[in-house]
């Protein structure tokens, strides 16, 4: 009898993290549709990220990336509509740094490497 309980709970135990596993592989293939699905809008919303939280402040960027994903993402997303709306601030949040970490790539690409020289160190001119 014990034998069966404890079957029993390794079967539903087993159940479980497959269950967690399967949800997390869902997340994770929405994920990676809604980078494919924002790739193209990417340069407008990093310069758009950049000039808002430098100009206007975080509420106005918010605002921007609010009606970003009402008026173009979210007409692309089909059949993960309904999970997106039921998720709106893990979707947000997603898009966000996703767009940041474009944003800092950028900056970091273009930053410029100027050379630390000294007046009595000649060396960097040879």
């Amino acid at each position: 009898m014990g034998e069966h309980v404890i079957g029993a709970i390794k079967q539903f135990v087993g159940f479980f993290t497959w269950g967690i596993d399967l949800e997390a592989e869902r997340r994770r293939a929405f994920e990676i549709e809604l980078q494919e699905l924002i790739a193209p809008y990417m340069p407008v919303l990093v310069h758009q990220r950049t000039k808002l939280l430098e100009s206007a402040g975080p509420e106005r960027w918010s605002d921007e990336l609010d009606s970003f994903m009402r008026q173009s993402l979210w007409p692309l997303l089909g059949a993960d509509r309904d999970y997106a709306d039921r998720n709106r601030t893990f979707v947000t949040l997603i898009v966000d740094v996703a767009i940041e970490r474009e944003q800092r790539l950028i900056a970091r690409d273009c930053a410029v490497n100027i050379p630390l020289v000294s007046r009595f160190d000649t060396s960097w001119a040879s």
